[in-house]
């Protein structure tokens, strides 16, 4: 376990005290008024509710008080924002705002841009950090390219972390609950040399053992030591400083450094299967008892596909259609009971020796801000990013018991299952092992240089801006197959993937003519269990140049005019190191490829403001997504080798009022989206066994969504926030590719249960949910002397999201609830906090891999229950 608690022994908190949802209410003296939050979704200092867009935001009281500690969290609370993290525990994810979904869960770019203190997050890895030492989490709906810039699509989440105070200050918090939940933050702000220098450190772990039980007869001996056969344990880390001068009025410099370090579990998960799941399983069996080698819970769409993997057709269900049940179905699974395992027939069955992400972020910030006038002033910020992550698995069940085939053995073999013998020459396959396979993709690593600078001029009723960006990425995906013994007992169960396997260099997989005019890929040549394959292996480059500006105009005295603009040139490169299986990429083949994408995204909002500070704004504004490349070969499948950039227009009206004396906010936001090329999951046209599904722009879709939010303050006592959002995503003239009828359709759809041209107009973007709303109800009051009581209930709503765009599959509505109770005296703060209270059991997301009509459900937290202790002067 890596730690910092060398740190921690001088180190006080984070002090996060009792707050309110957005916006905060003052705690402190009584007062009847909203206090004010400051936000910086437009690269500037407003207020919450002078900001002429639909921002939620939540302050460290907030966090602090509600027992946040990720986006998930944050994401119950927000109007308009879903967030999954998957099986994977976050290393494949997806912030969603306003229904404009990222379809294909693993690419490089997210749809939501992530930031930390106007630092790009680019991989998927690396948004959900768990909550550090910050200030603020602002969650900004709707197309943001022109302020925030790349692919800021859809909307932006910005950490925004807490800067040194002028006055020695130090915070402490130590968390402890249910799973062994153990967190300890602390931090420390020192003036020094006449408070021109300001130092800020901070660091902080959270360990957790898990919150829903592995049903693994042997969890318990898995080498991991925080999980106790439980699943999506944590092992975080963070560690972060910044150093702040002021030479004079006239000049802020700041040098700030970031790191988290985070090893996280699979959540509860468990696989659907259809028809091409057993097919393509590596136990060849023949026809037609092929479809009975693993338990398949696909439950319509009965149908035929071919491929050219193997000469004989995939036939059963193919589909999953309705609610995916809260819990793994009934299915029996000869194969175990046979091996001696008993039943495991509706449990959760995931190997112990899997790890969802270990991943590293380091994170350099350099800001320089020169007023050398009142009206004139100019900002510079540097960023470092560098990255890595990885995760491997295996499926539940059988697969980490008793193994699956493996091909291994010298290649003059006899062939083996003795059905192949006709289908090949002698040689083609070897005997069959049985092991786990682990597939560790994508692993993978990221160094990025940014640099942006802005120069501010105010002339009487007019601001104007402008500034120049650039940044250059160099990413990296790679991958390894693991072939380990079945985790059957102590010996074997215990031993990390990492450790018990190493790569073999040229052990790939076989390429053989089968059928004549037909290419089919063979059984990986393994030599023995305890060894892996290299995976597949591609380098990207990404350099960005951008000029950016806006003017902000006082055209009367309630009416302000923003006008804002940039222009992106993106030049993307990248090469195909490795086949997918790790081989030498073939001399003829076409391994390399780059583009270049230019775009302007324009936005203009107008906004009138009265005297009591209410607030209507519209806004026209363009959103862009750039596009890329897939990792496949460019030679054999030019139509599938690059996809193009998404865009989307965005129409949007929004009200900001505060009522009865201040006492109440109301904040509405109506928007029509227009979304073309949406860049969505297609299964690769030259698939094979071991292909990835890629990225293709399937088509178009429209977005029609309300957002509401506010808070009432009933009385000095007594306050209720509330939120809610509908957002109605369809998809127009869209072709879903994996759905069209043909010999190698991963669906075969026939127009039956789901159309055979794959057309999906009309209906719902997948994995997005259509309503949200939820209320909490916060009390406060003092008790006496100096002790003060504070206390939240609260439940929030999400209706069913679909698995794909097919829209058969859902994962069902849910309704959860949180709550705490808090007692203040002073500097200390003791609060009991639950999360989930009423243990409620459900879907929380799902993914699907169409090439092998397999679903992925995730499942929810259970609930969580803990203490927190904190002191902060």
């Amino acid at each position: 376990m890596r730690t910092y608690r060398s740190l921690l022994g001088i180190l006080p908190l984070a002090g996060l005290f009792l707050g309110l949802a957005p916006p905060a209410v003052a705690q402190g003296d009584g007062a009847n008024a909203i206090e004010e939050i400051i936000v910086t979704a437009r690269k500037r200092e407003d207020t919450l509710q002078e900001v002429p867009l639909s921002v939620t935001a939540f302050t460290a009281d907030q966090l602090g008080q509600r027992s946040f500690r990720d986006l998930q969290d944050i994401s119950q609370e927000t109007s308009g924002l879903v967030y999954e993290n998957f099986a994977t525990a976050g290393l494949s994810t997806a912030a969603v705002i306003r229904s404009m979904g990222q379809t294909f869960t693993t690419a490089r770019i997210q749809n939501t841009a992530v930031f930390l203190d106007g630092v790009y997050l680019q991989r998927q890895s690396m948004v959900n950090p768990g909550l550090m030492d910050l200030e603020r989490v602002e969650v900004v709906k709707g197309p943001q390219n022109s302020q925030f810039g790349r692919n800021a699509f859809s909307g932006v989440v910005h950490y925004v972390t807490k800067r040194a105070d002028a006055e020695f200050s130090g915070d402490f918090r130590a968390t402890y609950g249910s799973g062994d939940r153990m967190d300890v933050q602390g931090s420390v702000s020192v003036p020094m040399a006449s408070d021109a220098l300001r130092l800020r450190l901070a660091a902080g772990i959270s360990e957790f053992d898990g919150h829903t039980d592995n049903d693994h007869p042997f969890a318990s001996m898995g080498p991991s030591d925080n999980t106790n056969a439980l699943l999506g344990g944590w092992d975080d880390q963070f560690l972060s400083g910044s150093l702040w001068w002021t030479p004079d009025d006239d000049w802020d410099i700041e040098l700030a450094y970031y790191q988290t370090d985070s090893v996280r579990e699979p959540q509860a998960f468990y696989n659907l299967n259809g028809a091409r799941y057993a097919y393509d399983t590596a136990e060849f069996a023949g026809p037609p008892s092929f479809a009975f080698l693993a338990p398949l819970a696909a439950n319509c769409n009965e149908t035929i596909t071919f491929s050219s993997r193997a000469p004989f057709p995939a036939q059963g269900p193919h589909a999953y259609c309705g609610e995916f049940p809260s819990s793994p179905p009934d299915l029996n699974d000869p194969k175990l009971q046979a091996a001696g395992f008993g039943a495991t027939s509706g449990q959760i069955v995931i190997d112990p020796r899997s790890l969802a992400v270990d991943s590293s972020s380091r994170i350099t910030r350099l800001k320089i801000d020169h007023a050398p006038t009142e009206d004139f002033s100019i900002s510079y910020q540097f960023g470092r990013v560098e990255h890595e992550a990885n995760g491997f698995g295996t499926a539940e069940g059988r697969a980490s018991l008793v193994g699956s085939s493996v091909g291994y053995a010298p290649v003059q073999q006899t062939p083996f299952p003795p059905f192949l013998t006709q289908l090949g020459p002698p040689g083609s396959f070897g005997a069959i092992a049985h092991a786990a396979t682990f597939n560790a993709t994508p692993s993978e690593t990221l160094d990025a240089n940014s640099h942006e600078l802005r120069f501010t001029r105010r002339m009487d009723d007019t601001t104007l801006r402008v500034g120049l960006y650039q940044s250059h990425a160099e990413d990296e995906d790679g991958g390894t197959f693991f072939f380990l013994p079945p985790c059957d007992g102590a010996a074997n169960c215990g031993v990390r993937v990492a450790d018990g396997s190493t790569p073999l260099d040229g052990r790939y997989i076989t390429v053989v003519q089968i059928v004549p005019g037909r290419v089919h890929v063979g059984i990986p040549h393994v030599y023995d269990t305890g060894h892996g394959m290299f995976g597949n292996h591609v380098t990207y480059q990404d350099k960005v140049a951008a000029l950016f500006g806006d003017v902000e105009w006082r055209i009367a005295d309630e009416f302000t005019l923003a006008v804002e603009a940039r222009y992106t040139i993106e030049r993307k490169s990248f090469e195909q190191m490795s086949t997918t299986f790790g081989a030498a990429m073939p001399d003829n083949v076409a391994a390399k490829g780059k583009k270049e994408f230019t775009f302007f995204t324009p936005r203009v909002i107008l906004q009138r403001t009265d005297a009591n500070d209410n607030m209507l704004y519209g806004l026209v504004a363009l959103g862009v997504k750039t596009g890329g490349f897939n990792a496949v070969d460019p030679a054999a499948n030019p139509q599938q080798a690059a996809y193009r950039e998404e865009q989307n227009t965005t129409f949007e009206v929004g009200s900001k009022n505060r009522f009865l004396d201040d006492r109440l906010t109301l904040n509405a936001a109506l928007y029509y989206i227009d979304w073309s090329d949406v860049q969505g999951t297609e299964a690769a046209a030259s698939a094979d066994a071991w292909t990835n599904d890629v990225v293709g722009n399937i088509g178009d879709a429209s977005v029609t969504g309300l957002e509401i939010d506010g808070l009432w303050r009933l009385n000095d006592s007594v306050s209720v926030d509330y939120h809610m959002a509908y957002s109605d995503a369809q998809y127009e003239d869209a072709i879903y590719l994996s759905a069209v009828a043909g010999p190698t359709s991963s669906w075969g759809c026939n127009g039956t249960v789901c159309p055979a041209d794959g057309r999906v107009d009309g209906n719902q973007v997948e994995r997005t949910a259509k309503w949200q709303y939820g209320a909490g109800l916060n009390f406060n009051r003092e008790l006496g002397g100096a002790w003060r009581l504070g206390a939240r209930i609260d439940f929030n709503y999400r209706s069913k999201m679909y698995a794909t765009p097919l829209n058969l599959a859902h994962n069902g509505s849910r309704v959860l609830s949180n709550g705490n109770l808090a007692l203040r005296n002073g500097d200390w703060n003791v609060t009991l906090w639950g999360r989930n209270l009423l243990d409620t059991e459900y879907v929380a997301n799902s993914f699907v891999l169409p090439s092998f009509t397999r679903y992925i459900v995730g499942l929810g937290s259970r609930r969580m229950i803990g203490l927190t202790v904190q002191y902060s002067r």
